[in-house]
């Protein structure tokens, strides 16, 4: 049977459901969907005094911003062109900053419990140690702080 994307995608958007739900609804896998969305941009759209996001689906969305950012770097690192690797070695530290600061606000916004604004900030440390990491080993981060 043929997944109905349109209906997914209404029913991620406008009621708000999470991956997993969508996923079991529909008889498919969540990373199907989350994949799905990512690819077409998929936004909620929940009615002013309507429900929270879950906290499933902030994670994922706190997930999907550091993975974005985690492929800027990589990226970036890549480049051949000293320039241009620089140039975009910047916009994914100054993203990373941004997403880093997203995710503190964004947390208290929505109340979420002690222990999951814990994993959340723990997961942030992490990329972020890893995107230094990444940029010390390439003299980057030299590059990128004696601006």
């Amino acid at each position: 049977m043929a997944i109905e994307w349109r209906r997914v995608r209404d029913e991620y958007e406008r009621e708000g459901l999470g991956f997993e739900t969508l996923a079991g609804r529909h008889g498919c896998k969540a990373e199907t969907v989350r994949r799905r969305a990512r690819k077409e941009g998929w936004t909620r759209r929940v009615a002013p005094g309507g429900a929270p996001p879950s906290n499933e689906d902030i994670l994922e969305e706190y997930r999907r911003l550091w993975r974005d950012v985690k492929s800027t770097l990589v990226r970036a690192l890549k480049r051949s062109d000293a320039k241009h690797r620089l140039d975009e070695l910047k916009a994914a530290k100054l993203a990373g900053e941004i997403v880093a600061t997203i995710v503190k606000g964004e947390s208290r916004l929505w109340g979420l419990d002690e222990n999951l604004y814990k994993e959340l900030l723990s997961e942030s440390d992490e990329i972020a140690a890893q995107m230094e990491g990444l940029t010390v080993s390439q003299g980057a981060a030299q590059a990128l702080d004696g601006e």
